[in-house]
């Protein structure tokens, strides 16, 4: 059985690929959830020359910005960090709280960035889970279960110190927003959800892999399946499995009777692919966890809450399905179709936005390993040996943040142009610039009232802008 290895990042904001990792904390368990003896990460890193963090995520960690540059490790370090202590522990299970929809993606691009696999949460063994996943799926499955605290708007709220809080795990709201707090609260509230809901434990936790989300679809007539979206809506729907597409499964929801759709052309079809009741097809992604389970996992409340088919109308529908090859073969055209319609969307116009541009090409992934051991100089001769143009721009820029007498002077005083451009950029962008971070901070002012760290945010924004111009031009710098 593998161990847990719980993880999560405090960061200069929202602006996934754009903002980048401040504090990284991460505790490792064994397959009981007992914390290993002294597997523990908690480093924090510098701020990166080109990233201003944006004042509502100072606001909300409470970081005070004249401690952003007085941390012993860079970026670049702390990413080497987290990967040596991910591998202490390898093979094991990631997990987070909402980390499938946040830390996942900054993880991500944070290594990408760095020149490491991107993708460490489900590749060499490890797989990857989410404790908001968890309590989720108990919400849609096994209700009754655990305790779901209501919004104002009368939705569940699944904020990790809310829900935890509801079911017994003790948390502090003054302590949230440390990364190493919020790791301990997601260890506990995880061990919390075992002990609460074992089926759905146990269910879920077997989806963290996809060969056996995918082994359970596969075999099953039918299951027990569902989906939450971004408001907390559930729907709910027993699936049975017509085949997979990339990495995600198309899922007949057996509510619609196949036999009614066995005309349709694949263009129809693709039109009925998504959540609402009315589409058949459920797109679930099998390496995401996903929700589903065999059907003697749910209690009465899930089926409660389906059309009143019953067992045998189950079975003579998914027995259909399974039936019409030419139907399933045409879902999965459908499928692909619609796949196709997003990759046509244009690509991004900075390099940040395309990791998914492709994957990185095998004969860079030894320079990759190279370039973390190598010294400064050989660094920079390697930047010129990258097939993937990527992984060149970042490497460029980690050797003119890290050493940059190692790069030609032409070469730095371009990278110092393109990091003042950035910064003081008045156009909209992506990233936070001087600008926006004195717009938000407006903002923030307008809501919360002139507290007294904001008036710290703005005297180092302005301390920032000025130390910015009284740097070397570009063309004295290249002479």
């Amino acid at each position: 059985m593998s161990n847990f290895l719980f993880y999560d990042f405090e960061t200069t904001g929202l602006a996934i690929g754009f903002d980048q990792v401040l504090q990284a904390a991460a505790i490792a368990t064994d397959p009981d959830l007992n914390p290993i003896p002294g597997a523990r990460l908690n480093e924090r890193c510098r701020l990166l020359p080109h990233v201003l963090p944006s004042p509502t995520a100072l606001w909300v960690t409470g970081v005070e910005p004249e401690g952003l540059e007085q941390a012993d490790h860079s970026h670049w370090e702390l990413m080497a960090a987290f990967e040596r202590f991910a591998n202490a522990y390898a093979p094991t299970i990631f997990v987070g709280h909402n980390s499938m929809g946040f830390d996942e993606s900054v993880l991500r691009h944070a290594r990408f960035q760095s020149l490491l696999d991107p993708y460490l949460t489900n590749k060499f063994g490890n797989r990857r889970g989410d404790t908001m996943r968890w309590a989720r799926a108990v919400w849609l499955f096994r209700p009754e279960d655990m305790t779901f605290p209501l919004t104002e708007a009368g939705r569940p709220s699944f904020k990790l110190g809310v829900f935890a809080a509801a079911n017994g795990v003790a948390f502090s709201e003054e302590e949230a927003h440390d990364a190493l707090y919020d790791v301990e609260k997601t260890a506990e509230l995880a061990a919390a959800i075992r002990r609460l809901s074992p089926p759905v434990w146990q269910a879920m936790l077997d989806n963290t892999a996809k060969q056996q989300a995918q082994r359970l679809m596969e075999e099953s007539l039918f299951f027990a399946g569902g989906h939450v979206d971004r408001y907390n809506t559930q729907h709910r729907f027993i699936g049975a499995y017509a085949g997979f597409f990339q990495s995600e499964a198309a899922v007949w929801d057996l509510a619609h009777d196949p036999d009614d759709y066995a005309e349709q052309d694949v263009d129809a079809l693709a039109t009925r692919i998504g959540w609402a009741s009315s589409e058949p097809i459920k797109p679930m992604r099998l390496n995401a966890q996903p929700y589903a389970c065999p059907t003697a996992v749910p209690s009465q409340a899930y089926f409660d809450g389906l059309p009143a088919l019953g067992e045998a109308e189950w079975t003579r529908r998914a027995k259909r399905l399974k039936a019409n090859g030419r139907l399933r073969q045409k879902i999965l055209q459908a499928m692909q179709a619609k796949a196709g319609a997003r990759a046509e969307e244009a690509p991004g116009d900075h390099v940040e936005q395309r990791l998914y541009d492709g994957f990185i090409p095998r004969g860079d992934e030894p320079k990759m390993a190279r370039f973390l051991d190598a010294p400064p100089e050989e660094r920079a001769e390697l930047i010129h040996q990258f097939e993937d143009k990527r992984l060149a721009s970042f490497a460029r820029r980690i050797v003119h943040i890290e050493s940059p007498h190692a790069l030609r002077p032409e070469t730095r005083a371009k990278l110092d142009q393109w990091r003042r451009a950035r910064l003081t950029g008045e156009e909209p962008a992506p990233w936070t610039t001087f600008k926006s971070a004195r717009a938000e901070l407006a903002e923030l002012r307008a809501a919360e009232g002139d507290q007294p760290l904001f008036g710290r945010i703005e005297a180092w924004l302005a301390e920032r802008e000025r130390a910015l111009s009284d740097e070397p031009s570009p063309d004295k710098s290249a002479d």
